[in-house]
């Protein structure tokens, strides 16, 4: 068995049409995840990177969307039901919106300290703190 994993760049744009694809082909929802490229360059200092994992056969193709960290994001949950727990989840640490999510738990899947912690204008007021200094 030779299991592949492919990684194809999308836009926000064919997201929708890119995931029912995938459901057409026979291809099961692994998982949703994102990470804020802030760190990485200044130019990406307002990119959210989202990673959408599906598998058939134990071949994996990610969908790599990039988006403002203000974006309005749809929901895919509509075709992969159990898509809203990822969506919240991002939703939670990143502040991401997202639209028509089957359930929403409205900011409250997780308790966290501070609301989104892992927004890109949160890391970057902490960097500040940490370097001892605030800034407005």
């Amino acid at each position: 068995m030779n299991a592949k994993i492919e990684v194809r760049e999308t836009r926000l744009s064919l997201l929708i049409e890119e995931t029912l694809i995938m459901k057409d082909a026979g291809y099961r929802l692994v998982q949703i995840g994102c990470t804020s490229l802030a760190a990485g360059s200044v130019e990406h200092a307002n990119t959210l990177e989202l990673f959408y994992s599906y598998d058939k056969n134990y071949d994996l193709v990610n969908l790599k969307v990039l988006i403002g960290k203000n974006a309005e994001i749809p929901s895919i949950s509509g075709i992969y039901p159990a898509a809203y727990l990822y969506e919240n989840e991002i939703h939670d640490l990143f502040g991401v919106f997202i639209k028509g999510m089957s359930l929403d738990f409205k900011g409250n899947l997780y308790k966290t300290a501070i609301p989104c912690p892992l927004n890109p204008d949160f890391q970057q007021k902490m960097r500040y703190i940490i370097a001892g200094f605030e800034r407005e």
